[in-house]
């Protein structure tokens, strides 16, 4: 699972070696150690992904629960730590090769009452 946060980005996988534990991975150490602060991530240079800890899966899911309670933004990417802006962007942009261009709706209305938008299909 890929998790994307104001401070980084997580890659969670299942610890192959102890399935009690998950392997939490990143690019940058402090990806990891602004999440879950008390670790102390391996250095893995041979791996792809450079930095990982291994935690109790009861651990990440408390923490990742408390991360998503926590959310206080209405918009994810300029929330995001400003260095990471561009890749976050190009995230985004890449996930809009999953959509259908002529099958993209595009509601106008008031946030609050998504249901009575009008919906207009270009």
């Amino acid at each position: 699972m890929w998790i994307f946060h104001t401070e980084g980005l997580l890659s969670i996988v299942e610890n192959r070696n102890d399935k009690s534990f998950l392997l939490v991975r990143a690019r940058k150490s402090e990806h990891i150690t602004k999440v879950f602060p008390h670790s102390l991530p391996k250095y893995t240079p041979n791996a792809d992904y450079h930095w990982r800890v291994s935690l109790p899966r009861g651990q990440v899911q408390a923490v990742i629960i408390q991360m998503i309670a926590n959310i206080d933004y209405d918009n994810f990417k300029e929330a995001a730590n400003p260095a990471l802006k561009s890749v976050y962007s190009n995230v985004w942009a890449d996930g809009l090769a999953l959509e259908k261009v002529n099958e993209r709706v595009y509601l106008l209305g008031p946030d609050e009452d998504e249901s009575s938008w009008p919906r207009y299909t270009y």
